[in-house]
């Protein structure tokens, strides 16, 4: 009886069940921003206050990243040359100064894709249509690009 609504999730959205099957489990408590952890805190977490945030909030000598540079990303023949791989082959790798992005599109029968994305220690996945072609191909651009970002 368990089975049975997986069953009618991969006749109805195939690509819903692959991300119900491929999502980790959530393991306690999920806090939005910052969290404090530390044997001096009931329960091992909390959420952090607003005045903690603020204070771990100040720049770290790091650059943060704008608009401009997104721009760029997009922009760039690297990018433009894995959105071709993308429609093409369904998978590409893409080179960092940091690290290494490697991306794929999963297609179902029926509905939408899904675009994964992974490099370093990071994962994405997100659902793109199912008819998006190579004339369409900003929205696989700006998703490679936020996630080379580190967005």
């Amino acid at each position: 009886m368990v089975r049975l609504p997986r069953l009618f999730m991969l006749l109805i959205d195939p690509a819903g069940a692959y991300f119900a099957q491929h999502s980790p489990a959530r393991r306690g408590p999920v806090f939005s921003e910052a969290a404090v952890f530390g044997p001096g805190v009931q329960g091992g977490s909390r959420q952090a206050t607003e005045q903690e945030i603020r204070e771990r909030s100040t720049p770290t000598g790091q650059r943060p990243f704008d608009e401009v540079d997104l721009r760029s990303l997009l922009a760039s023949d690297a990018v433009a040359q894995a959105v071709a791989d993308l429609f093409s082959s369904g998978s590409t790798v893409l080179e960092s100064a940091t690290f290494q992005v490697r991306a794929r599109v999963v297609r179902f029968w029926r509905g939408d894709s899904i675009l994964e994305l992974g490099g370093g220690n990071r994962r994405s996945r997100v659902r793109i249509p199912r008819d998006i072609g190579p004339d369409s191909g900003d929205l696989l651009a700006f998703h490679l690009s936020a996630f080379l970002a580190g967005r």
